[in-house]
C-alpha cells in the first residue's frame, strides 16, 4: 500500500470527522423527541464513519513512520508535519479535526445515556405490561417483607 500525501488524508480526516459530529448531533436531537425511530440507522452510519475514521489512523501511523518518527502522539505528529513544505497549513488541519473529535466525545457519552435511559424505560414498561413488574416492598412490625421481589425478613438482607 502506498503511503499517501499528508495533504489528502488530512483533508479527508477533517471532513470525516466534521460528518461524525454532525451525525452525533443529529442523533441527540432525534433522541430527545418522540417516538424514537431509527436508531440502527444512526448506529449504522456511525459505525461506517468510526471505520473511515480508523483508516485513516492507520494511515497516519503509516505515514509517521514513514517520516522516521517512532512515537504515534501528537507532538510526533506536530513534529513530522513541521517538516513538510506546508507544515503549518497541515498543522492547523491537523488541530482542527482533532479538536472536532474530542467534541464528539461527549456528544457520545450523552448520546449513549439517553439510549441506555431509553432501554430502561423500555424494560419497566414491558414488566408493567406483562405483570412482572417489582410491587413496593413493604415490610411488618417484625421485619418481614410483604411485597415486591424477594420476600424475606429485613434481617437476613
Amino acid at each position: 500500500m502506498s503511503i499517501r500525501e499528508p495533504a489528502l488524508w488530512l483533508n479527508e480526516l477533517s471532513e470525516l470527522s466534521g460528518r461524525f459530529k454532525e451525525l452525533l448531533e443529529r442523533e441527540l436531537a432525534h433522541l430527545s423527541s418522540w417516538p424514537v425511530l431509527n436508531l440502527p440507522d444512526f448506529a449504522q452510519a456511525k459505525i461506517q464513519l468510526s471505520r473511515k475514521l480508523e483508516q485513516l489512523e492507520s494511515e497516519r501511523v503509516q505515514w509517521l513512520s514513514s517520516q522516521g518518527q517512532h512515537e504515534r502522539g501528537r507532538l510526533a505528529m506536530r513534529e513530522a508535519l513541521h517538516k513538510q513544505p506546508n507544515g503549518s497549513q497541515l498543522l492547523k488541519l491537523w488541530e482542527h479535526a482533532m479538536g472536532i473529535l474530542q467534541a464528539c466525545q461527549p456528544l457520545n457519552q450523552q448520546a449513549g445515556l439517553s439510549i441506555n435511559l431509553l432501554g430502561q424505560q423500555t424494560r419497566r414498561s414491558l414488566d408493567i405490561l406483562t405483570g412482572n413488574a417489582a410491587l413496593p416492598a413493604t415490610y411488618g412490625k417484625q421485619g418481614q417483607q410483604s411485597g415486591g421481589y424477594l420476600r424475606g425478613s429485613l434481617g437476613q438482607a
